[in-house]
């Protein structure tokens, strides 16, 4: 999995891939395209939920130390 997450070794050969099995490169830059849609999405929707409930928490107690 550690391939995935750097694109200058992950993506070189999902391309090769999709362009041996569909001799295009269009459809894999969609497919990547597309991931990185879905992505951009997924984020939103994940740091929108860890905002209201930060919101909606109560705030930490602080204790004072002497």
């Amino acid at each position: 999995m550690r391939w995935l997450t750097s694109p200058g070794w992950g993506f070189p050969p999902v391309m090769g891939h999709i362009e041996d099995a569909t001799n295009s490169y269009n459809d894999g830059l969609l497919i990547v395209a597309g991931a990185l849609i879905l992505g951009g999405i997924l984020g939103l929707i994940v740091g929108r939920k860890r905002a209201i409930e930060g919101a909606t928490a109560s705030p930490p107690k602080l204790e004072l130390r002497l």
